[in-house]
């Protein structure tokens, strides 16, 4: 009997790391229609936590320095994005070191009902908007490869690609190719895979 797992063995994750310049960053208002965007507050956990980043996330992220917009529309928290610079833990086997000119978007919900209704960009309006006015230059983001529509949505907003990572994990120990050169570790949530962002 032939069981299929539906993954090819090793096991392959790639990522691509971008970059936007945030002078050419489109900017439109701070809202979308019914809704407003502000910093996060303790009272956004709990709707947070029922979309699936529970409030030991929300900590965790907060105590490495992480900055996060909400949207609200009626009162009720309906959309964020997380930002973070310096050392960001990215994926469960990557650590990027992002240089300070660079604030880095990390993940980003919509509630479902809300979708389509342009709040996430009246989210990234908010960010480009405050970080410039903080002196970063650049956002930066990762794209795991089998996301096909966020690497296209990256290029199609300017996003310039900075580096591709891949790691191919062969259960006892990982292989990790970054600018041409091979690496090898085992690489999980204790040993991260540093990579410095250019």
């Amino acid at each position: 009997m032939t069981v299929q797992t539906g993954r090819s063995f090793p096991f392959v994750t790639q990522s691509v790391i971008f970059q936007f310049p945030l002078e050419q960053c489109y900017v439109q208002p701070d809202s979308s229609p019914g809704c407003d965007v502000r910093w996060y507050r303790d009272s956004d956990a709990s709707v947070m936590g029922e979309h699936g980043y529970p409030q030991a996330y929300l900590d965790d992220r907060l105590s490495k320095g992480a900055r996060i917009i909400v949207a609200e529309s009626e009162g009720r928290t309906v959309g964020w994005k997380f930002y973070q610079t310096g050392e960001v833990d990215q994926l469960s086997w990557l650590t990027l070191h992002v240089p300070s000119d660079m604030i880095f978007a990390l993940a980003a919900f919509v509630i479902p009902e809300m979708r389509g209704k342009r709040i996430a960009d009246a989210i990234s309006a908010f960010g480009i908007r405050h970080f410039k006015k903080e002196g970063y230059r650049r956002r930066g983001t990762n794209c795991e490869t089998w996301n096909t529509v966020a690497i296209s949505g990256s290029k199609r907003l300017g996003g310039s690609e900075v580096m591709t990572v891949t790691r191919r994990n062969y259960l006892l120990f990982h292989t990790a190719n970054l600018n041409g050169q091979t690496h090898v570790g085992y690489w999980g949530p204790f040993t991260r895979f540093p990579v410095d962002i250019p």
